[in-house]
C-alpha cells in the first residue's frame, strides 16, 4: 500500500498531515531573522531571497535609483549583524557581500 492509497482510505489522517505541514511552513516563514532585519532598509524598493538545503541563503535587495551604494551597503550589513545573534549556535558562516551593482545589492550568508 503506497502513501496515496493510505491517505485516500484515511482522509482524517491526510487532513491532519496537511495541517501540520502548513503550520510548519508558517512557523518557518516567520522565523527568518536575516530577511526580517533587511526588510525596511532605507530606500529599498523590494527584496527576494532563496535558500538551499546546504544552508546557503541569498538575499537580493533592490534600491531606488540615486541611492548611495556605500550607505546602502553599510545599512544592510548593520541589519544583518543585528540578525546574527538570532541564528542557531551551529551557524559558523559569516554573511559576506558578493556582488555590488547599482541599484541592487546581493549578499550571501552561509553555514557549514
Amino acid at each position: 500500500m503506497n502513501l496515496s492509497h493510505f491517505c485516500i482510505d484515511r482522509p482524517i489522517f491526510a487532513s491532519v498531515i496537511s495541517i501540520v505541514i502548513t503550520l510548519g511552513g508558517a512557523v518557518a516563514m516567520f522565523n527568518l531573522p536575516i530577511a526580517q532585519q533587511v526588510n525596511g532598509a532605507d530606500n529599498m524598493i523590494y527584496m527576494n531571497s532563496s535558500s538551499s538545503s546546504t544552508g546557503n541563503l541569498t538575499v537580493n535587495a533592490y534600491f531606488q535609483i540615486g541611492t548611495n551604494p556605500e550607505l546602502a551597503q553599510v545599512d544592510v550589513q548593520n541589519r544583518v549583524n543585528l540578525a546574527l545573534p538570532q541564528l542557531p549556535s551551529s551557524e559558523s558562516g559569516v554573511p559576506k557581500m558578493l556582488d555590488w551593482f547599482a541599484p541592487g545589492m546581493r549578499f550571501n550568508a552561509s553555514s557549514t
